[in-house]
């Protein structure tokens, strides 16, 4: 009997670590955060155009994001997403004629909750060509991210702004 209650309270707390993963795949992080109290969706319609877009996301991202490691403290008031020290990532995980999704991962260090291998993802940015306005750009993070996402979205309009980690 002690067995099996131990076997059962195991199971039942392992299954609990597993739903406090957020989604694995960009798509479905986005879907989530769009339904959600929790989630935040950023958008701008860039005065330049899509591949002009994309070229200034990715160069930023390059600089200011990927491998960057993070300290336990960053300099806001609002950040749900950078609460302890991680090293930051990004990857490109779709691309077609008129769509380019980022997917920036956050890999925290230390003692932490569940993550991914790799990181949990943090935010998603798609930019998509449009006929009629040239290129839009969405972006999905948590609430409380607007320090980090403010400046990417600004990227994506040719901006130079700040980096925001480091």
């Amino acid at each position: 009997m002690k067995k099996t209650l131990s076997l059962l309270l195991g199971a039942t707390v392992l299954q609990g670590c597993a739903t406090l993963l957020p989604p694995n795949n960009p798509d479905e992080f986005a879907e989530k955060l769009s339904d959600s109290a929790f989630g935040r969706v950023y958008s701008t319609t860039p005065a330049i155009p899509y591949r002009d877009s994309v070229r200034n996301l990715q160069i930023n991202m390059d600089t200011c994001v990927e491998g960057i490691r993070q300290d336990a403290t960053i300099n806001t008031l609002d950040n749900l997403i950078g609460g302890a020290s991680g090293i930051w990532h990004y990857a490109i995980t779709a691309v077609t004629d008129t769509l380019t999704q980022f997917t920036i991962r956050r890999e925290a260090l230390g003692l932490t909750g569940p993550q991914h291998k790799g990181g949990n993802i943090v935010a998603v940015i798609n930019v998509e060509q449009q006929q009629d306005t040239g290129v839009s750009i969405t972006g999905y993070s948590p609430w409380g991210s607007d320090w980090f996402m403010q400046p990417v979205m600004a990227w994506g309009e040719g901006e130079n702004a700040a980096c925001p980690i480091g």
